[in-house]
């Protein structure tokens, strides 16, 4: 079965058991993990294998500037994976604890480990505490193939139970009192075309849900979606701050617990996460980042041989060779068969990344305007808040790695001025690409937007799949977090 284009000809898809919205990193996984059940399934995206054919300001910031909401790359099929770097980082018991989600952290463990099967990956996300520093090391793995839609894509248009559509936006949902019934979609033409299914479940990113449940909960009356008074709010994201450098003593310490290494076929990086006790409730990792912008040709042949890790053709192995950078390109494959390390190249420092969880806010939250955009959903409006806390607990993990690094005898850490109060620390933040929050899991309608198995309240078949979920995040990446929900919706989708 090839990949329908909804541009082609005016469809009417009818009688799906599961209707899947959004063939990013999620839907494609849902998608795979059903693709030899009993189920009929239908999974579209408003993208295409080479992208979206138009891309408007979806989002006007009016809080703290959030950079990701403004790019529109990841409207394609396979979604953010085809800009995901691959990381896999479990959340903490205390990240899982803190907040209501419905499940324990030693069933979320299980998901993990599932899930490293499912992905053939031998991962080991044990974190070692180091007394003499108070400090915790640990490392994050990324895959060889992060792009899951170029992974699974042969497995999922053999599949005769899975139809995929490409070109198709959607909506507008037609719902019989509290069951939706349809799906008013659109191709590029501006052909209205229905999809019809049993149950509908949204992976269509964060910010999209948010926008097209806002949208939708404007009309009719009998809509369920308008008893959901808090659909948009505790939007929250990782904070990211560059917050020093790190001028270095002992190279050799340094390259023994900092540098890349490779493992069962996984790159490992080294990362350092806080204590979780009274004084930090808040999760937060640091990461070491070789300034080599001013070397292109090392930039450019670390970037060539990645493209070739996780893709070995022809075409990605003529970029090697080209005589700027073949230099580096023989460094990077000599140190890698000597040490299974990725060379890096630094001078005399690198620069210090904290980061750290956000505590959510209800007054963080994204609304809608009365502008209608060319895929007949509204503008979102974007209120991204900080309560200010964070910025006392990350001094105080400063204040350790300041002692990490001088007592082992690594480095010198130094923290740039603005850091002296909270109003210049706020300025200076940037996120990580990990928005979450805003259709919350809780244990009732009045404080969130979906129950413990990601059906939306006031709804018998409306599910969302999306780190839009998540009332807290941990301390990095969450896509695995993500994934380890998506099997956990596979396993609960027709018990509930």
């Amino acid at each position: 079965m090839k990949i329908v284009d909804a541009n082609e000809k005016n469809f009417t898809f009818n009688n799906y058991d599961i209707a899947i919205i959004g063939a990013g990193i999620v839907g494609v996984f849902l998608a795979f993990l059903l693709r030899n059940s009993k189920y009929k399934i239908i999974l579209i995206d408003r993208g295409n294998e080479v992208g979206n054919h138009y891309s408007e300001k979806r989002v006007v910031n009016k809080g703290i500037f959030h950079k990701t909401s403004q790019s529109s790359s990841g409207l394609v099929l396979g979604g953010k994976s085809s800009l995901w770097g691959g990381q896999l980082s479990e959340f903490r018991k205390q990240d899982i604890e803190k907040n209501f989600w419905g499940f324990k952290y030693t069933d979320l463990q299980k998901l993990y480990n599932e899930t490293y099967k499912i992905l053939n990956v031998n991962c080991n996300n044990n974190i070692l505490y180091k007394p003499k520093y108070k400090i915790n090391l640990y490392y994050t793995y990324f895959l060889r193939n992060p792009n899951l839609f170029r992974l699974f894509k042969k497995k999922l248009v053999n599949s005769k139970n899975i139809l995929i559509v490409s070109n198709l936006i959607a909506q507008k949902l037609v719902f019989e009192k509290n069951k939706a019934k349809l799906l008013k979609c659109k191709n590029y033409k501006n052909d209205e075309i229905i999809l019809n299914a049993k149950k509908f479940i949204f992976c269509m990113g964060t910010i999209e849900c948010i926008r097209f449940f806002l949208t939708n909960r404007l009309c009719p009356r009998n809509n369920p979606l308008r008893k959901l008074k808090l659909i948009g709010y505790f939007f929250h994201d990782h904070i990211s701050i560059i917050f020093g450098r790190l001028y270095i003593i002992s190279k050799a310490k340094f390259l023994k617990y900092f540098e890349n290494r490779n493992f069962y076929n996984l790159i490992h990086q080294p990362k350092i996460c806080n204590i979780l006790n009274k004084k930090a409730k808040l999760s937060m990792c640091m990461e070491l980042i070789a300034d080599t912008s001013k070397n292109k040709s090392a930039e450019k042949s670390k970037h060539f041989l990645k493209q070739f890790w996780q893709n070995p053709n022809i075409k990605n192995f003529i970029k090697l060779c080209d005589f700027k950078i073949l230099r580096y390109t023989l460094i990077y494959i000599l140190h890698y068969i000597r040490f299974k390390k990725v060379k890096l190249f630094f001078k005399k420092s690198v620069k210090a990344n904290i980061i750290s969880e956000q505590i959510p806010l209800i007054n963080s939250k994204i609304v809608i305007n009365n502008k209608i955009l060319k895929d007949g959903l509204n503008q979102a409006v974007l209120h991204w808040k900080i309560h200010g806390k964070e910025f006392y607990e990350i001094k105080i993990f400063i204040t350790k790695l300041i002692f990490f690094f001088k007592r082992s005898r690594i480095g010198n850490l130094i923290v740039r001025k603005n850091l002296s109060n909270n109003k210049k620390f706020t300025k200076i933040i940037d996120d990580t690409n990990h928005a979450s929050g805003g259709l919350i899991i809780s244990k009732n309608s009045k404080t969130g937007v979906c129950n413990k198995n990601f059906k939306m309240w006031g709804t018998s078949n409306l599910y969302v799949l999306s780190s839009a979920l998540f009332p807290n995040s941990g301390h990095s990446n969450i896509t695995l977090t993500l994934l380890a929900l998506t099997l956990k919706m596979k396993k609960n989708l027709f018990r509930s």
